[in-house]
């Protein structure tokens, strides 16, 4: 074999593998690419999931939000009503005419009175709870100079112990046995 020989059989082969290798290359590169877009879709599908996954959450999270403040707001707007009972009664104890005022402190001084306390009151009840109103009750009770700040009804003091009768009070008193009662009148609770 001559020198051009040898020189084409290389290039011949040297072309032939050439086109080999191209091929294998063009082969493997079609192999990793189909791999690739097979991966990037089963991430693709992943995602999606993870992200409906999420909004499904974040749905669920919005509604219980919603629900949750809807319920606060109602809840707030049945305590403004059962507030604005109480602060009726109040109102309707402060309107009681005098007759009715005296009738219904009487009633209240006959359950508290022991004896032989004070009686101290607020500046407008002074005329309308007098020494003679105390005497029809118990006579050892007296009317107190003190004057309170109170919005109706009275404080019993013995020495250095007192009893609030205010009506704010009474009202306070009773207020976590009745308001389930009003509740239930207001709403059908």
């Amino acid at each position: 074999m001559a020198l051009k020989e040898i020189t084409e059989h290389i290039l011949n082969d040297g072309q032939a593998k050439g086109v080999e290798i191209k091929k294998n290359a063009e082969q493997g590169a079609k192999v990793i690419l189909d791999e690739a877009k097979a991966s990037a879709e089963r991430e693709r599908e992943k995602i999606l999931r993870e992200a409906q996954k999420k909004a499904k959450e974040e749905r669920k999270r919005i509604i219980a939000m919603a629900r949750l403040e809807a319920r606060n707001t109602i809840l707030t707007a049945k305590q403004n009503q059962v507030e604005v009972v109480f602060k009726s009664v109040l109102q309707d104890l402060d309107s009681l005419s005098d007759s009715e005022y005296k009738e219904l402190v009487k009633r209240l001084l006959r359950k508290a009175v022991k004896g032989g306390e004070e009686v101290i009151v607020n500046e407008r009840d002074r005329n309308r709870i007098n020494a003679s109103l105390l005497a029809e009750i118990d006579g050892s009770i007296a009317l107190s100079n003190e004057i309170r700040d109170i919005d109706g009804g009275f404080i019993l003091k013995t020495g250095r112990i007192e009893t609030n009768n205010s009506f704010n009070s009474l009202i306070s008193a009773v207020r976590e046995e009745i308001e389930p009662k009003i509740v239930e009148v207001l709403f059908g609770e």
